[in-house]
């Protein structure tokens, strides 16, 4: 998908939902994002991921204490 969002909270449910529950937060995690994926940018876990994703995007992820732990 390379469209956007209306709202920042949709957004941030379809990463929570889609891309890390259910993973370890220590695995390394691929971004999905047309470029990175392109080059095969395989990131450490996901603070390093959500770090990327900031930088390099200008996206913010929820902090740890909003996701829902499946643990």
């Amino acid at each position: 998908r390379t469209g956007g969002y209306y709202r920042l909270s949709t957004m941030m449910d379809h990463v929570e939902r889609d891309h890390f529950q259910g993973k370890d937060p220590q695995a390394k995690i691929e971004c999905c994002h047309l470029t990175c994926k392109s080059q095969g940018l395989i990131l450490e876990h996901l603070e390093h991921f959500k770090g990327h994703v900031q930088i390099v995007h200008g996206i913010k992820l929820r902090e740890p204490r909003f996701v829902r732990s499946t643990k």
